[in-house]
This record gives C-alpha cells, structure tokens and sequence, in this order.
C-alpha cells in the first residue's frame, strides 16, 4: 500500500506526464528543471518539490550531480511517488486546489535516510505528512473543479501516443468520445494553453532527449517529433528554449 520508487538519475528528459498520486522529489546536488503545468522551477541542492495528483509535469537535468550521496543515503536524486490514501487529511485538504509555490527546503536531508531505510510504515507515514505540511507552508490556492479530471489523463496519454503524427483537437474528440465544443472548452479551462501549444511541449521534450541522448542528424530529430520541416522544428524550439536545437545539443555535451 506504499508505493516508493527511488530513482539513482534523472539523466532523460521526462515527457509531460500525469498520474493520481504524489510527486516528491529531493536533490543532494547538481541542478534540474521541474516544470509543473507548464510553470517551471529549478531544484539545485537541497531543495524539494511536491507535484500532485493530475498536475502535468516533466523533469530535465540542467547539470548532473557531481558525486554519490554519503552516509547511506539514496541515490541522487531522490524521488518518491505515493498515494493520496495514505495522507487521506492532506488529499482532501488540497482537493480543488494548488499549492502557491510546490518547491522548498527540508531542515535536514537526515529525515531522508530515514524515510529510506526503515521498514516502520508509521515513520513512513510521518515523513510523508511532514514533506506536505512543509510544502503548504507558502499556501495554497483554491482552484474551480474540473467536471471530469479523469479527462486529464486521457488527454495526456492520448497525446503521448500520438504526439508524433497529425493531430488535431476535434479528432481527439471523435477518437475519446467526446463532444467537441465541451472537450475544447475542458481543454482551454484545466490546461490554460492552445491545443498546438500543449502538443509542441510533447514534440519538444522528446526531441530534447534526442539531441541529448543521440547523434542523430537535426532532419531526423525533426521528423521522428512530428515536425514536417527542419524550419518549424527550429523555430518552435527557439521559441521555447530561447536557443537553437544545434546550439542546445553543444551546450548540452559541454556541460
């Protein structure tokens, strides 16, 4: 009934994604970018995020960290995904809301160790009540409810698999069963952003993980994220990265 996953990198680039549970993630060292519904932030060392259910979300990894945490403690960094029936209080307090800021500190990476190693299921419980209490200690905002959040993941998924070909928003609907004037209207009010820009986030993410992770020539990155011109790739990228895919790649493997 506790489900932890602990995670010794996160070296890829993470394609938006969304589940039903929590999201915690701690870092020892180096840097990485977390973006949450399209919002982004940067943990170095020490820092902490909690991303909750439904929330879309990606990771990157802006510097790797530098050595192997010490004192037994969990590879960097640390990553913990678990389910709202385990901290039922704090699920249904942040129902229909958000948190005003997801990122802050833990007063000692000790209480990590702990969380760890110990097979005691309350310390578990404790630990995971203490990483949410801290994390609402900035507020949290009240949010309208979505009429039907199990919409989100199947837009998420639906897009995830289809990212690459054509896609347009009215066959989405057709292919979800959805009616298309109120899935268009869900769509505008949860996600906040157009359709083409929601699926440019997808195509981008991806061909990221190309450029650093393969040699593969520009055209082909290009192709295989669904983009029909070396053009459009280029210029949607610049738009987001505020570099060219060549310049990203470069800065990529110097760093």
């Amino acid at each position: 009934w506790l489900v932890t996953l602990f995670l010794s990198s996160l070296s890829h680039i993470y394609c938006n994604h969304t589940h039903n549970s929590f999201e915690f993630v701690y870092i020892y060292d180096g840097q990485y970018s977390v973006s949450i519904n399209e919002k982004k932030y940067i943990l170095q060392e020490n820092d902490a995020i909690l991303i909750l259910p439904g929330q879309i979300h990606y990771f990157e990894t802006l510097v790797p960290f530098s050595s192997e945490p010490k004192n037994g403690l969990p590879a960097n960094p640390f990553l913990c995904i678990f389910s709202p029936d385990i901290v039922k209080d704090f699920a249904k307090s942040i129902r229909n809301a958000t948190l005003v800021s997801p990122k802050f500190s833990l007063p000692d990476n000790k209480f990590i160790q702990r969380m760890y190693t110990t097979k005691n299921p309350y310390i578990q419980i404790s630990f995971l009540y203490l990483i949410c209490g801290l994390a609402i200690e900035n507020g949290i905002e009240k949010r309208e409810a979505f009429e039907n959040e199990n919409m989100i993941y199947k837009i998420v998924n639906y897009i995830d698999k289809n990212n690459i070909g054509f896609l347009t928003l009215k066959q989405m609907a057709a292919d979800l069963n959805y009616n298309y004037t109120y899935f268009s209207a869900c769509f505008n009010k949860y996600f906040g952003t157009g359709f083409s820009n929601f699926v440019n986030e997808f195509r981008i993410n991806y061909s990221k993980n190309l450029l650093s992770e393969t040699n593969y020539p520009i055209a082909r990155i290009a192709s295989e994220c669904g983009f029909l011109t070396i053009r459009s790739f280029n210029r949607v990228f610049s738009q987001k990265e505020n570099m060219t895919p060549t310049e990203y790649r470069a800065l990529f493997k110097k760093n």
